[in-house]
């Protein structure tokens, strides 16, 4: 498997009502919710749901960074696809790059640094072979 068969990863997503703000647009806040569950469902495609990532391997992998722009308003019952594409592997982090679409225009870019540490210590370690295999598009 290349790269190219796994990302862009796709995640479809409806904006529900507690996702929105009074004027029933997505609050702000919300779009990394959105960005969490599809990298959630990212590491499930690839047998690395979250709970066998705290089960069975020696890591995790928190959040180092996060920043959004957001392009168009978001509004409720909206159907969005989140693109997940890998923008860069270092030697202990990799940073996603999540692309936030309607059905007409691109509503938001999320950019994520994600760094790997050992579970016990919490020191950051060099990517783990499963990450690296996924990032790869080996998953």
């Amino acid at each position: 498997m290349s790269t190219a068969d796994t990302f862009p990863f796709q995640h479809p997503h409806t904006v529900r009502l507690y996702e929105t703000d009074g004027a029933g647009i997505l609050f702000y806040g919300q779009i990394f919710t959105l960005v969490h569950n599809a990298h959630e469902e990212l590491l499930a495609s690839v047998g690395l749901s979250p709970q066998i990532i705290f089960e069975e391997h020696p890591f995790s992998i928190p959040l180092a960074h996060a920043e959004a722009d957001y392009l168009n308003p978001i509004q409720l019952s909206e159907k969005l696809t989140l693109s997940v594409s890998v923008e860069k592997i270092g030697e202990r982090s990799f940073t996603l790059l999540t692309r936030v679409s309607g059905t007409e225009e691109e509503k938001a870019v999320v950019t994520t640094v994600h760094v790997t540490i050992d579970q016990q210590s919490g020191v950051a370690i060099p990517l783990p072979e499963p990450i690296l295999q996924l990032l790869n598009g080996r998953g």
